[in-house]
């Protein structure tokens, strides 16, 4: 009896774990996504060659690394173009809100940010160690 009780408990607890862990990981992925873009959009207020990199290094893999090649520079700048926004031009920027898309693997998972830049209302789409896209 008291090994069936002992198995129990391991069995729930592994459960528990199991779930309890996921969804850390989700809030974890969820809160590093409105980071990223906070942080991104702060570093657009400035129009120098340091928060331009680190600014490049977030939209790029989320990290503040500078980007070292002329083609991820470009992209960069493309991304920037198509949300009509340029550096040193971000003024204001506020969170809304964000909602997590689950996928069947890490690529397909997403977290849409909503947030207003310049008083305008913008969507940013933002997987795991990829570049950043606007959403509609």
């Amino acid at each position: 009896m008291k090994k069936l009780t002992l198995i129990g408990f391991v069995v729930g607890l592994a459960v528990f774990s199991v779930t309890y862990f996921k969804g850390m990981d989700k809030r974890a992925f969820v809160n590093g996504s409105c980071q990223r873009v906070e942080v991104m959009f702060e570093n657009l207020k400035f129009d120098d060659s340091g928060h331009e990199s680190e600014a490049g290094g977030l939209w790029y893999k989320g990290s503040p690394q500078p980007l070292n090649d002329r083609v991820l520079y470009d992209a960069f700048y493309q991304f920037l173009r198509k949300g009509g926004i340029w550096m040193g031009q971000v003024k204001t920027y506020e969170f809304v809100s964000s909602r997590l898309i689950n996928g069947e693997d890490v690529v397909g998972r997403f977290v849409e940010v909503r947030c207003k830049v310049n008083g305008e209302n913008r969507m940013v789409i933002v997987r795991h160690k990829l570049p950043l896209e606007w959403g509609k």
